[in-house]
């Protein structure tokens, strides 16, 4: 079952206004130069990889590409030791549950979400979380946000990182979810969409120009996440990579 009506005209008033000043919150994360060390820098270096491989099939028969993937999960809080279910899975499981879906990935890795027409949005959101909800990235009984920052890295122009401590406070106003982790990936996916065809132009002009801004996808994140310090100061969480998988 989808979000109330309540729910999603209020999503609908947030990405209004997060589309309309995307300048704003753009400007409000790269300003705050909170996240350095080692998120970026795997991330970084993981996309270096990802983008030296002409196809899915050459990446991944990559090894280098996933030693590079699980640190990055790693230093964006998807493994903690100690007590708890923050664990990634043993690499071989992940490795192999990744290349499990090799033929539908390839079919995908052409697409951008900048590129998406309307009426297929929805389509792409379906065959998304097949694959997403199907990945064994981390024990945590969860699959949206740790198999989602596997799978943006792997179709980074197509599939954006999702966390609690931002993606779902944009969207829902909460850490959690109270609908299906499938219901709640295809309403903010649409939403993700939307923006990335309103803020195109801008988009594609901010590739590349700053540390974080790697892709498509992980622009329009940048500014959820410059969209919720600037709103929510009081709440603003400052740990993003230390959430829960």
């Amino acid at each position: 079952m989808p979000s109330s009506k309540k729910v999603r005209d209020r999503i609908a008033k947030s990405v209004d206004e997060l589309s309309r000043n995307f300048a704003v919150y753009i400007k409000h994360f790269e300003r705050s130069k909170i996240f350095v060390g080692p998120s970026v820098y795997f991330h970084r270096k993981t996309m270096v990889i990802r983008r030296s491989h002409s196809g899915i099939a050459n990446l991944f028969n990559d090894e280098a590409f996933f030693d590079w993937l699980y640190a990055t999960l790693t230093a964006w809080g998807m493994h903690r030791m100690g007590p708890g279910n923050t664990k990634l899975r043993d690499i071989a499981e992940l490795r192999q549950s990744i290349r499990k879906h090799t033929g539908v990935i390839s079919s995908l890795e052409r697409l951008k979400i900048t590129e998406i027409p309307d009426d297929c949005a929805d389509k792409i959101a379906t065959t998304l979380w097949d694959v997403i909800s199907r990945l064994k990235v981390s024990e945590a009984g969860a699959k949206i946000v740790a198999n989602s920052k596997a799978l943006h890295h792997i179709l980074p122009s197509l599939v954006p990182p999702i966390d609690r401590s931002y993606t779902l406070r944009f969207f829902y106003r909460r850490q959690g979810l109270s609908i299906s982790e499938k219901e709640a990936f295809r309403e903010m996916y649409l939403e993700f969409h939307r923006i990335a065809v309103h803020r195109k132009k801008e988009i594609l002009n901010r590739l590349g120009k700053n540390l974080w801004n790697t892709s498509e996808t992980k622009i329009i994140d940048n500014a959820i996440i410059g969209f919720i310090w600037k709103n929510f100061p009081k709440n603003r969480v400052v740990e993003r990579m230390g959430e829960i998988a």
